[in-house]
């Protein structure tokens, strides 16, 4: 009979020792219970592969879902763009178009402004003297001077204010020395009204404030002073209401038989404070 080595029969844990077992050890099983446990695995893993497949499917469907999102979105920018690029070319045409008619309308404007300003130029009013004539120089009187108003312009004028001064003096008298020496005595009329064009006349009377002592009227005669007048009118074209500043500076002498006169200044043009 073969002999087995000794086990430690004693069981003493401080002296373990390694056992070899060799032969037949009969083993006693439940078939129903192993049958059970191999259904219950087979069933778990099942149901972890149809989760597997289950969970695939999910996740495919929603790539496939995703990407058809992106498409869609692609697709949209790409018409969004391309309505906002037709967009952009269209309101860049309307500007271009906007633009260019505002400058046809301009230079329409500015043609039309000036066909206005070379007809008012052709047809306005002018306002002058004429028939002048200066009496009571005998002395001892109120010297008078006596003129009429023309308009040798093509349309009637009206008149709004006439304002009207005159001094005696000697040397050589300027336009501005003597607009501000008769400013605080200038006569004011307001009732001219309309002077028509030539040969209509409106006829002004302009009389001294003071009389004239004969040694004055005879150093008037002698050439020795002069007798100035200033005359200050606002009118308007009565057709085109275009308002005009007339300003006549006159230097008034005696030479021999007859008056000398000499303009120190003349203007008639637009009136700027009515711009």
């Amino acid at each position: 009979m073969p002999q087995y080595p000794t086990g430690n029969p004693a069981g003493n844990p401080n002296d373990p020792k390694k056992i070899s077992i060799v032969g037949k050890i009969p083993i006693e099983y439940d078939p129903v219970a192993l049958n059970n446990i191999h259904n219950a695995i087979h069933e778990q893993t099942a149901a972890q592969q149809k989760a597997d497949h289950a969970s695939g499917d999910v996740s495919e469907r929603v790539i496939n879902g995703q990407k058809k999102a992106n498409t869609i979105a692609i697709v949209a920018a790409f018409v969004s763009g391309f309505g906002l690029a037709a967009t952009i070319v269209v309101i860049i045409l309307n500007y271009k178009a906007i633009d260019a008619a505002n400058r046809s309308t301009n230079v329409a404007d500015s043609t039309l402004a000036e066909n206005r300003k070379e007809f008012e130029l052709a047809n306005r009013p002018f306002i002058q003297i004429t028939e002048f004539h200066l009496d009571s120089m005998d002395g001892g009187q109120k010297p008078v001077i006596r003129y009429n108003l023309t308009n040798t312009g093509h349309f009637p004028a009206s008149v709004s204010e006439l304002r009207c001064g005159m001094g005696e003096g000697g040397g050589q008298p300027t336009a501005e020395g003597l607009i501000k020496a008769y400013d605080g005595f200038m006569t004011v009329r307001n009732d001219v009204g309309i002077i028509p064009f030539t040969p209509f006349a409106y006829a002004h009377t302009m009389t001294s404030e003071t009389i004239y002592p004969k040694d004055r009227t005879d150093s008037f005669r002698r050439g020795l002073v002069y007798v100035g007048l200033v005359l200050e009118i606002k009118y308007s074209n009565l057709l085109s209401k275009t308002a005009y500043h007339m300003v006549q500076v006159l230097k008034i002498e005696y030479s021999g038989p007859g008056l000398n006169l000499s303009a120190l200044r003349y203007t008639d043009e637009p009136d700027s404070s009515k711009q």
